[in-house]
């Protein structure tokens, strides 16, 4: 979002009083976001325009990370790994919420018009029955369209999400969903309707 659009934003939402009140905090944001995302536009493998990357994100190998136009990554995001093996790859038009964990020890493939709402997780390896084993690695593949809510967890014995699925908030999936146009929710997530596109 540009500043002036910002701006508007902010005193229609606030009215004066509140506009002026609030101006200085949201500037200094604004520039911190601004910072932070040229600062990463420099580490990442790739990034194409209008990439946001708010302050307080975390990117632990940013030479690993490949991103699209029109991306934006919330603050207090984490992109973490246990090892050096894996990749991230976020196409067009995705939207990562904040305060979410993505775990890229695993390579991990996001296609277009992807969101993930707030608090969402993504976790690509496992340790079997021994926590201080080394780490194994699992792919994952979130096609088009694909809608997380917030809170989601996506464990590593899933490997494909289809595309034009909604994953309703707090779902558990522990297994890949093959079909499109599913809505699924639950502990573990299972299919409970679909959608008409």
């Amino acid at each position: 979002m540009g500043l002036k659009k910002l701006l508007i934003r902010l005193y229609s939402d606030s009215g004066l009083f509140l506009f002026v009140i609030r101006l200085p905090s949201k500037a200094f944001k604004f520039i911190l976001d601004r910072f932070i995302t040229q600062f990463y536009k420099f580490t990442l493998k790739g990034a194409g325009s209008n990439l946001i990357i708010e302050w307080g994100v975390v990117i632990e190998s940013p030479s690993r990370v490949l991103v699209g136009n029109n991306v934006h990554i919330g603050k207090g995001t984490k992109i973490l790994s246990e090892d050096s093996s894996g990749s991230l790859t976020l196409s067009d038009n995705v939207e990562i919420g904040r305060q979410c964990r993505i775990d890229i020890t695993g390579n991990i493939v996001v296609k277009e018009n992807v969101l993930m709402s707030r608090g969402c997780q993504i976790l690509t390896h496992s340790h079997g029955y021994n926590p201080r084993s080394k780490p194994e690695a699992k792919d994952l593949l979130i096609e088009q369209s694909v809608w997380l809510g917030s809170d989601v967890c996506i464990m590593d014995s899933c490997d494909f999400i289809a595309p034009y699925t909604i994953l309703a908030t707090r779902a558990l999936v522990t297994k890949s969903i093959l079909d499109p146009n599913n809505i699924v929710a639950g502990m573990p997530a299972k299919i409970i309707g679909k959608i008409d596109v």
